[in-house]
């Protein structure tokens, strides 16, 4: 996925002119599609279901307005539109409201578009999900060990090009196809293709080229052509800055909300490039559950509904005894979540234009109401008055615990090296931050003695305690039951002068 703080998007179609011949393959590809038989109609959503959705999303930002809930939420079963409700700014530098036909950059949702075009292809004898990179990208680096089904799983162990420095520096401005796999193409492989699943935006960039190669046009009409004039999207676009759509939010240091200019959507290329509307993504999953645009095998196959659950574009779970499909979209400033239930044609879609609100958090938690659970409380802490010379005992230089390390790097080990030594310091004579290395700093609110809340999504917290041998001892939790543990190195740290004398 496009990474946070690049958490990043949007599109120029050109209909390019068909051959008699390509007219008659399109043909014999229309009556290959299968059509799907319709069933008896699904169980209507429960009663007041939109008022507890609404009451749900009014707890955001109840006690800190940074953490309000700024996008649109629609949810459809069947063939009705149970919810398509707007919150919040699309613009809050000019004060706009959002809208049910706000359009927002999907991010990393790009990739089913991408995806599904890969499908049809395949369903057409143009290419095959075995087939290595190398019969359409000629020269490409260990192309013949990479196949397309790799790219589409994020297996085959290309890095991700939007976590380099090279794009840090390119971001403002649009890219081809081209000039992004002439960026990632010669950078060492971090496994072997197959060998296990590393998310990376280059893989979808890559699958773009090849579906260039096999459909013998730009990816850009062969998706406007296939996908978004039959099922009429019509709000859906590539790579453009022009067309009004809401504007991301980005939480600062202050804890304030920063508007996100100088992005360009088509510097993320196919990978994450596209704007769209929830209005034609709910056109998009319906279109899939109604075979409109390939068979249902494949489509299966694509959702990640048949032997495995990881889909291409799509990952599948169980959850409220149903097969869920979804997948996040992320780019600077928004996220974006979509959640579809093949079984009951239950669709629900969130696009939120800001980074401190999760729209995947807020798709689940409908999706559950959906089937008549109950809406879940979201606490936000508040703060708790205690004396800056008090709290700052927890200043000081950590590392963490071996133990700690252990876990990490089951998890995630390239996020050791940003983790294993963290500092609490002292900031405007007025409060204490979390200073982590390459995440900035985060202010450190006061829950009680030695006890502190952070705002931020995960709803962190932290404990400062001392051990027995008076060393200190730092823990940071999540609700889940995370926690990553860090001993104080040395004596606390000094305090300014004007803190010690209060």
């Amino acid at each position: 996925m496009l990474r946070r703080g690049i958490i990043g998007t949007a599109l120029l179609a050109a209909l390019m002119g068909c051959t008699a011949k390509a007219e008659d393959e399109d043909k014999d590809a229309k009556a290959e599609v299968e059509e799907v038989e319709p069933e008896a109609a699904p169980e209507p959503l429960p009663e007041n279901f939109e008022t507890q959705v609404v009451e749900y999303l009014g707890q955001y930002g109840r006690n800190w307005p940074s953490f309000g809930f700024h996008g649109v939420v629609l949810v459809a079963r069947g063939d009705d539109v149970a919810m398509h409700r707007a919150f919040g700014s699309a613009d809050l530098s000019n004060e706009l409201a959002n809208e049910t036909s706000t359009r927002f950059r999907i991010g990393t949702l790009s990739a089913q578009l991408v995806a599904a075009a890969v499908m049809i292809l395949s369903e057409r004898g143009k290419l095959s999900l075995t087939d290595p990179v190398s019969r359409f990208v000629p020269h490409y680096p260990k192309g013949d060990q990479i196949t397309v089904e790799h790219l589409l799983t994020h297996s085959s162990g290309i890095p991700n090009f939007t976590d380099s420095q090279w794009f840090e520096h390119n971001k403002a401005t649009p890219k081809s196809v081209g000039d992004l796999v002439a960026a990632f193409q010669n950078a060492p492989l971090e496994h072997e293709p197959g060998a296990e699943i590393t998310p990376s935006n280059s893989n979808y960039v890559l699958a773009a080229a090849i579906v260039e190669k096999a459909a013998g046009t730009g990816f850009e009409p062969f998706i406007q052509k296939e996908i978004l004039d039959k099922l009429e999207m019509s709000e859906t676009e590539f790579g453009t800055t022009e067309s009004p759509q809401a504007v991301g939010l980005q939480f600062n240091e202050k804890e304030h909300l920063d508007p996100v200019y100088g992005v360009h959507p088509a510097a993320f290329g196919p990978a994450g490039g596209y704007i769209s509307t929830v209005g034609d993504l709910l056109a998009l999953n319906r279109g899939l559950a109604q075979g409109k645009l390939m068979s249902e095998t494949a489509r299966d196959q694509m959702m990640g509904l048949l032997e495995s659950d990881v889909g291409y574009g799509w990952v599948t779970h169980q959850q409220w005894g149903r097969r869920m499909s979804g997948w996040p979209g992320l780019i600077d400033g928004i996220n974006s979540s979509v959640m579809n239930s093949v079984d009951d044609e239950t669709v629900v879609v969130v696009f939120a234009n800001t980074e401190v609100v999760s729209a995947g958090q807020i798709a689940q938690d409908i999706m559950g109401m959906a089937y008549g659970a109950e809406a879940p409380t979201y606490e936000e802490h508040r703060e708790v008055p205690v004396p800056l010379v008090e709290q700052a005992s927890a200043a000081g230089h950590y590392v963490i615990t071996r133990k700690t390390e252990k876990l990490i790097e089951a998890v995630d080990p390239e996020r050791l090296d940003n983790l294993a030594e963290i500092d609490v310091v002292v900031l405007e004579g007025s409060y204490l931050a979390l200073d982590v290395p390459v995440h900035g700093r985060k202010r450190m609110h006061p829950l009680g003695k030695g006890r502190f809340f952070f705002k931020d999504l995960p709803r962190t917290t932290a404990r400062f305690t001392r051990k027995s041998d008076g060393k200190g001892r730092l823990v940071l939790e999540q609700p889940g039951g995370a926690e990553l543990v860090f001993l104080r190195k040395g004596p606390p740290a000094p305090l300014p002068a004007a803190v010690a004398s209060r």
